[in-house]
């Protein structure tokens, strides 16, 4: 019964985690169509299927090279890295929170 219990939980994370991410990217093509920059939704629906496929390799390599079991070292990087990531585009947004800067990244 643990491993129902444990599958249970991870598809209810990443169910979770899916439908967040789906939320942030209907919220961006919604923001180009009102802002009349259709052109650059495209960008965005191919970062999402990059990002789907990354996702999937890093499966597969955590898969193939670590036979599926847990690795510190591996985590704390992907840590670090999304730390990372995170701390870039909360500075982007930052310097961003003017309207007219919007306006003038879109332009």
């Amino acid at each position: 019964m643990a491993d129902g219990s444990a599958f249970v939980q991870a598809f209810t994370i990443l169910f979770r985690e899916g439908l967040e991410a789906l939320l942030i990217i209907a919220a961006l093509v919604a923001f180009l169509r009102r802002a009349g920059a259709s052109e650059r939704i495209a960008p965005v629906y191919a970062g999402a299927g990059l990002a789907a496929l990354a996702s999937l390799a890093m499966a597969w390599v955590f898969e193939t090279y670590f036979d599926g079991n847990h690795n510190d070292l591996m985590e704390a990087g992907v840590m670090l890295a999304a730390a990372a990531l995170m701390f870039y585009m909360s500075g982007w947004l930052f310097v961003r929170q003017d309207p007219k800067a919007w306006q003038a990244d879109l332009n």
